[in-house]
C-alpha cells in the first residue's frame, strides 16, 4: 500500500515543494527519506516498550559520536543518527495512531 511519504522517494530535498534553503528542510527531508526506508523492511512496533528501546538503541549510537573528540568526529554519522532518531520518533507515533501503544 502506498504512502502519502511516497511522492517523495528519490527526490532531492530542493525538490520538495516549500523548500527554502539548504539547511531548513534538507534535515526534515533526510527524516522523512530514512522513516520510509524503515517502513519498507519493518513493521510499526509490537509495543512501547519495543519502541522505546529502538529509539534508546539509536540515541545510544549518536552518544558513542558525541563522546569522540570534538576534531575528530565524524559529524555526518552524528547527523544520520540524529535523523535515525527522529525517524524512529516518528515511527513509535505511527504505533500509538495505531493503538499498539497499548502493549
Amino acid at each position: 500500500m502506498a504512502s502519502e511519504g511516497d511522492r517523495f522517494v528519490g527526490k532531492r530535498y530542493d525538490e520538495l515543494p516549500g523548500y527554502v534553503g539548504p539547511n531548513s528542510d534538507e534535515g526534515r527531508f533526510d527524516v522523512v527519506r530514512q522513516e520510509l526506508s524503515v517502513a519498507r523492511k519493518w513493521p510499526l512496533y509490537n509495543s512501547a516498550h519495543e519502541g522505546y528501546a529502538v529509539i534508546l538503541e539509536e540515541l545510544d549510537e549518536l552518544w558513542d559520536h558525541v563522546k569522540t573528540n570534538q576534531k575528530v568526529r565524524d559529524l555526518s554519522a552524528m547527523r544520520r543518527e540524529a535523523a535515525q532518531i527522529a525517524a524512529c520518533a516518528i515511527r513509535f507515533m505511527e504505533m500509538i495512531d495505531n493503538e499498539r501503544g497499548r502493549k
